[in-house]
């Protein structure tokens, strides 16, 4: 009896365990998918700003504007903006605006709302650079996760 005891003590401590492991992997999970999404989005935007010229930004540095040079191409208007979904949260949005069929893309995934999104210029000599920072949050099913994202980027053509 004792020893049936010790058993059913130790199979529910080591199921709980297991329970607790997997629900930490399927966290992890969905972190490294938002992750992975933000990281998408922060690529695409710095290559295009390196390859950019005239950047402008407006004065709360929430928008930035500028052209893109892709190698090879037309020159292009590009208008990156931190705006309201229309469900009260803010995210990153991206205008081409010698496209009219592109309308306003919002870039990143619906877990992920942005609380602030500075886009800084700044020139030093012939060459401009834009500084990005942005703060935020993840969703991860009931939980929340804080970001705090920097980044430089310097201009390619001028």
């Amino acid at each position: 009896m004792v020893s049936v005891s010790i058993f059913i003590i130790v199979a529910f401590i080591a199921s709980t365990v297991f329970i607790t492991v997997n629900e930490a992997n399927k966290k992890a999970q969905a972190i490294r998918l938002i992750v992975d999404n933000l990281n998408f989005t922060l690529d695409g935007m710095t290559y295009r700003l390196a390859e950019g010229v005239d950047y402008y930004a407006n004065d709360n540095e929430s928008k930035i504007e500028f052209k893109y040079l892709p190698p090879g191409g037309v020159a292009r208007e590009i208008i990156y903006e931190l705006a309201d979904r229309g469900n009260g949260e803010k995210s990153i949005f991206l205008t081409d605006e010698s496209d009219p069929s592109l309308t306003r893309a919002d870039l990143l995934s619906p877990e992920i709302s942005i609380e602030q999104a500075k886009f800084r210029v700044i020139t030093a000599t012939s060459r401009s650079y834009v500084v990005i920072s942005i703060q935020g949050k993840a969703k991860i099913g009931r939980s929340e996760t804080k970001l705090n994202l920097q980044t430089a980027v310097t201009q390619r053509n001028f």
